[in-house]
């Protein structure tokens, strides 16, 4: 967050990612209206593929701004370049525009906008859902974790941010839908193209260019921004509740721990460390040996993911039975998950 670049517009406040070309933390004096908007390119697999953020052109005026970037996307197969342009006037919307074509063809589950509201804010809160017909149906975010899809078909989303101030998020481009993000720990309901009940991945052709815009207005007297004052935490003398088990997954970028940070991660008494193992890929016996390490370095056991392919699933699960063999990690749970599958495992393969 040191290198995120504050913005305003009117009054909204909100952070500029450079290193994501993401906005950030839209806020209306101390409620949150939006917890980001941000591009996207994902590949088969749901792995995101980092952008690498170029010739950013930042223009702050009074109560306004511009910002313009350019995004480079390369991952395998994948080749996709888009520019970013972000506006915000005083006395309009706050506009985010992602304009970009792929450079070769290349398998994806997603490329384009995401739209994440705070869970904190909206949970169990009434909005409208516009639909792309031009319908609006009054409904509300769900309260309790929602396994499935939450709003379809979404042309914009409005929820009320303050009495009588609404706040409209209006997306172009594609069909848009809704799914709760509390499902993998994050605390935001997204908004993203490409409904899944749509064949997945899908191919972008070279050349296919992708442009989608998402507008957040605001409708009703708002009032000036405000800085919140200090936040004061009172602690009790006896927990309430018993703490559940908590674990981490493994960090992404598959590097060593250095000893400050298994010194740190020990000192939280983790239940769990997670890894995703793909079976299908020559990596995985290196990726568990890497997992059960860090593991027993900060005292957790792990909880592996396994993606087992359709192809030759005996010889694979016996190979690994091989080397958990010569490992002999303390695994808490197995999770045995089809490859490419979206519905739960079959028992067959269990």
């Amino acid at each position: 967050m040191k290198d995120w670049v504050e913005l305003r517009a009117g009054p909204l406040a909100m952070w500029f990612d450079p290193a994501w070309g993401s906005l950030r933390r839209v806020r209306l004096g101390d409620r949150e209206v939006l917890r980001a908007i941000y591009g996207a390119v994902r590949d088969a697999h749901w792995g995101t593929v980092r952008p690498v953020i170029s010739n950013v052109a930042i223009e702050r005026r009074d109560e306004g701004f511009s910002v313009a970037f350019e995004a480079d996307c390369r991952q395998g197969e994948i080749d996709f370049a888009w520019r970013g342009t972000i506006t915000g006037q005083a006395d309009g919307p706050v506009n985010f525009v992602f304009e970009g074509a792929a450079r070769s063809a290349f398998r994806t589950n997603r490329v384009g906008l995401c739209v994440l509201h705070p869970v904190g804010e909206c949970a169990g809160q009434p909005c409208v859902v516009h639909k792309t017909d031009g319908s609006a149906e009054e409904t509300r975010f769900p309260y309790y974790i929602s396994p499935e899809v939450v709003f379809r078909d979404v042309r914009a989303i409005s929820h009320e941010v303050a009495a009588g101030m609404w706040a409209e998020v209006r997306l172009e481009g594609d069909v848009f839908e809704t799914e709760d993000q509390r499902n993998w720990t994050d605390a935001s309901f997204k908004t993203y193209s490409r409904p899944l009940d749509l064949p997945r991945p899908y191919e972008l052709a070279r050349g296919q260019a992708v442009r989608q815009v998402a507008t957040l207005t605001l409708r009703g007297q708002a009032e000036a921004s405000r800085r919140s004052g200090p936040v004061e935490v009172a602690v009790g003398g006896r927990p309430a509740v018993q703490l559940p088990r908590i674990g981490l997954a493994v960090a992404s970028h598959d590097q060593p721990l250095d000893p400050r940070e298994r010194n740190r991660l020990k000192a939280l008494a983790l239940s769990h460390l997670r890894v995703e193992l793909r079976l299908a890929e020559d990596d995985w016996p290196a990726r568990l040996e890497r997992a059960a390490r860090q593991a027993e370095a900060i005292g957790a056991a792990l909880e592996v993911a396994l993606f087992v392919p359709e192809d030759q699933p005996d010889a694979l699960l016996r190979a690994l039975k091989t080397h958990a063999r010569k490992l002999q990690p303390r695994v808490a749970w197995w999770f045995i998950l089809p490859e490419g599958e979206r519905a739960t495992t079959p028992p067959g393969l269990v």
